[in-house]
């Protein structure tokens, strides 16, 4: 799956996910007809990106990404410095530079991204749909336990948990992802990647 559909799904997902709470507490709570998931399908994807949209800014502001992939980068410089002692003592800011120029100039590495790039779709669906759920749960919690509807939060806490089980899942897949392709640098592209951090480090120096 390219990258720029992967992109557009991550908008699209937290998107529907919001969409589908709102007519999930309109028909269980407030006994309304559901309204988004009455439309038609293009009318339906573009409510959903617009509203994705927004949570995504709004979630840029709260850095979701470092903690959706929380232990990623620290496992991915934990291996690095495991194959390069050289590195130990150095943060993550000053190796990733050639860590991700690797990986955008080798065709191996490129090819291992592309599942990368789904698995972090996961990852970020998954996490974003946790955070909705206890979302729905503090503002629709509320009014469902005043009028008895029980349901809706029920169907709330089983999305939570289902989806935090998805996310820890998807969160270690990436580290073990992101791994090998440490693996594949320590190994034909050693060279390289010393190269790139003595360049790098002669920069830092001025």
């Amino acid at each position: 799956m390219e990258y720029a559909l992967l992109r557009s799904l991550r908008a699209l997902g937290p998107g529907l996910v919001v969409l589908g709470y709102i007519d999930l507490f309109l028909a269980l709570v407030v006994k309304r007809d559901a309204y988004f998931w009455e439309l038609d399908s293009a009318k339906l994807f573009l409510a959903g990106y617009v509203v994705g949209g927004v949570y995504g800014v709004l979630a840029s502001l709260f850095r979701r990404d470092l903690y959706a992939f929380d232990g990623v980068q620290s496992a991915i410089l934990e291996a690095l410095q495991k194959l390069f002692p050289e590195l130990n003592g150095r943060s993550w800011q000053e190796v990733s530079p050639c860590f991700y120029k690797l990986i955008d100039t080798d065709k191996s590495l490129e090819q291992k991204s592309k599942g990368l790039y789904f698995n972090g779709f996961i990852v970020t669906t998954s996490f974003d749909a946790v955070w909705l759920s206890v979302f729905a749960s503090v503002v629709g919690g509320g009014v469902a336990l005043y009028s008895g509807e029980w349901s809706y939060l029920l169907i709330v806490a089983c999305v939570a948990t289902s989806s935090y089980g998805v996310w820890l899942a998807a969160v270690k897949r990436h580290r073990e992802l992101s791994i090998g392709q440490v693996a594949v640098i320590g190994g034909r592209l050693a060279g390289d990647f010393r190269r790139c951090i003595r360049e790098v480090s002669k920069v830092d120096l001025g």
